[in-house]
């Protein structure tokens, strides 16, 4: 409605005194269909008058305080430049404003695909958007047929002949009437014995003189701008009055954005919170299965016992070895490696059933933690299924950790520089890019007690495992896992088994001198593993819960 032909004659009204006498300065544009015409003045340096040329939102307004941008400028209309306006006006009966200064006249039409800006310096004309010459020649002349006025302009309205309930009909009668002022003009009507017209009349009495509203109509599910009608202010959210139209524009301008955002954060949102709900439900899926199971420690101890018990029967080899188990006095098939020497067999069950241990131990904090932040989610979906609003939504996105936060732009500056990976729901491996990064990883971001990795005699990522208690023995499948990433990380990447060298972070020394990504470590161990990235480990690209 702030494009309707009431509220433009409203706007011709409030800024004619302000653009009067004003001396025009650059001419340009920085954005598709606007064109900016700087009108500064003492009091204001950085004014200018923007006109929107955009078919679907048309608008004439003042800017206060606008600064041209540095680049992607174009200028229109040099021969505007230093002249001084003499008036700005709207024609009586339709929406063609003109800027006069001197004999030269500025037109902005508002006509659907015609809408454009057109300027007559009585030589040629040129216009702001592209045209064929006939055409615009077709306007001007159209254009000049009309009276115009600055004041405010109150048709003499005819009696309406019909029974009002049809809008098609009635604007056909009552030229550029919304629907918003319709609707309000039926409800009057049927309270009251008053003329259509004396009615209508009342009603624009209010669109001259009275504050405007804006906000966004959550039953429409679009903006509005206009008259304060009851009816209206129980619908809008984000509502404001203004007192002039170049406020109330500027205000209805930013509800837009603002709705933007909300639907973005909506979206945003959404999609995070059912991803994450369903990868939780998952998890604890996975989780529960692993935990009923039951450990096998006492199982993979009792076999290592066995072994221990029938050394004498081992030897390399072998894959199975058939024994009698002296608890149930039955005789059982272990699966054993052929790689492998009698001792290092033995040393293997008792090994796994150790890790067995810790793993089920590992499982079942993760089962409870799982659960935990699963109610967690339910409890934010729930409250940002709660309230449709802009605060809501940022709010929520602030406990879901998706709105951005400058005191956390340097630490991302430093992620920025390796990849992050999540080992079981638990360990956090950090995984160097190159050269330069593979020394701040090493020397300004591991911790001493950290694991510290690197594919053996190759070219490769330095690879940090966090360890978060330094008195807990790391599970040796995890790193293994570990292991297996600093090899897919690396220039034998496509080998089927890769030595890994590893050691504590403390261990690991950088000399002067040195070129970036070189260092020297002590008490160096070495795992065969397969380059690959584990199943249970997920690259890390946001902040989770």
């Amino acid at each position: 409605m702030f494009n309707s032909y009431f509220y433009l004659n409203r706007t011709i009204y409030e800024l004619a005194p302000f653009i009067r006498d004003k001396k025009a300065g650059e001419v340009f544009s920085q954005e598709k269909d606007v064109l900016f015409i700087n009108a500064a003045c003492e009091d204001m340096p950085f004014a200018h008058i923007l006109i929107a040329a955009n078919p679907q939102s048309p608008s004439l307004r003042i800017k206060p305080d606008h600064r041209k941008a540095k680049r992607n400028i174009v200028s229109f209309f040099p021969g505007i430049t230093g002249k001084t306006f003499d008036n700005v006006e709207i024609a009586m009966a339709d929406r063609i404003i003109r800027f006069s200064l001197g004999s030269e006249r500025l037109y902005f039409f508002i006509r659907g695909r015609d809408t454009n800006i057109i300027y007559d310096n009585t030589i040629e004309l040129q216009s702001f958007k592209k045209a064929e010459k006939t055409r615009l020649r077709e306007l001007v002349t159209e254009a000049e047929s009309f009276s115009y006025t600055n004041q405010i302009f109150i048709p003499d309205f005819p009696e309406f002949s019909g029974s009002g309930e049809n809008f098609s009909s009635f604007r056909k009668e009552y030229r550029f009437i919304t629907r918003e002022i319709y609707h309000e003009l039926i409800r009057r009507k049927s309270q009251q014995a008053e003329p259509y017209k004396e009615i209508l009349k009342d009603l624009l009495e209010m669109v001259y003189h009275e504050a405007i509203l804006t906000g966004f109509d959550k039953e429409e599910n679009k903006k509005y701008f206009g008259p304060p009608f009851d009816y209206k202010q129980k619908t809008l959210e984000d509502s404001r009055f203004s007192e002039n139209c170049n406020e109330a524009l500027s205000a209805f301008t930013a509800l837009g954005f603002r709705n933007n955002k909300k639907l973005e954060y909506k979206n945003k949102i959404e999609k995070y919170l059912y991803r994450e709900l369903e990868k939780s439900n998952l998890k604890i899926d996975n989780l529960n299965k692993r935990v009923s199971k039951g450990s096998r420690e006492k199982v993979y101890s009792h076999y290592g016992a066995i072994l221990l018990a029938n050394l004498h029967l081992l030897r390399k080899g072998l894959e199975e070895i058939k024994l009698n188990d002296y608890i149930s006095n039955e005789e059982i098939t272990i699966k054993l490696k052929a790689e492998l020497s009698p001792s290092e067999q033995v040393d293997r069950y008792f090994e796994k059933g150790r890790d067995e241990k810790k793993n089920f131990e590992i499982s079942s904090e993760l089962l409870e933690s799982a659960r935990e932040r699963h109610l967690k989610l339910v409890g934010v979906k729930n409250r940002f299924e709660a309230e449709d609003s802009l605060e809501n939504y940022r709010e929520t996105a602030k406990i879901l950790h998706l709105e951005k936060d400058n005191s956390k732009v340097l630490k991302m500056e430093v992620t920025a520089k390796y990849r992050k990976y999540l080992l079981s729901d638990k360990y956090e491996i950090l995984v160097g890019k190159d050269s330069k990064s593979n020394d701040l990883l090493t020397t300004k971001i591991a911790r001493q007690n950290d694991y510290w990795m690197h594919a053996r005699g190759m070219p490769g990522s330095h690879v940090v495992l966090r360890t978060d208690n330094p008195k807990e023995t790391m599970p040796k499948n995890i790193l293994k896992a570990a292991a297996s990433l600093a090899a897919y990380h690396s220039k034998a990447k496509t080998a089927g088994t890769v030595p890994v060298s590893y050691t504590l972070a403390k261990f690991v020394y950088k000399r002067k001198g040195m070129p970036p990504g070189q260092v020297q470590l002590s008490k160096e161990k070495v795992l065969l593993v397969k380059p690959e990235i584990p199943a249970d480990c997920e690259e890390i690209h946001e902040e989770n819960l």
